[in-house]
């Protein structure tokens, strides 16, 4: 847990809802809130412009038991940000309920190589 606190990529633990059940400092600080903040919270609520795309790959990772990936762009004042995400289904007491969403940025100059790479 400590290594996923103080590492600077971004992840989060949700359930097939959405629901927020865990996140480190560098999701909250991409998504402007504290970490007790988000924790209860949906994604819905936190981030509803990519909540529909992110409700999609969630629901795919944990019927599919693999791992989704995308390329989300997040305005931060006047410029987007990329962030290449992945959400890696976890099989908690022989059910998987619950994914792991991370992520790292990814330059503008390198979107179309990750478009060439998505399944």
């Amino acid at each position: 847990r400590a290594l996923a606190e103080n590492i600077e990529v971004p992840i989060s633990l949700v359930n097939r809802d959405g629901l927020i059940l865990y996140a480190n400092r560098a999701i909250a600080r991409i998504y402007k809130q504290e970490v007790p903040q988000m924790i209860g919270q949906r994604w819905s609520t936190v981030s509803p412009g990519t909540w529909e795309g992110r409700k999609v790959l969630i629901e795919q990772a944990i019927r599919n038991n693999e791992k989704q990936t995308d390329v989300l762009p997040l305005p931060d004042g006047d410029r987007l940000r990329y962030f290449r995400r992945s959400f890696q289904p976890l099989c908690i007491e022989g059910r998987i309920e619950q994914v792991l969403i991370s992520g790292f940025e990814i330059e503008e100059k390198d979107l179309h190589k990750e478009e060439t790479l998505a399944p």
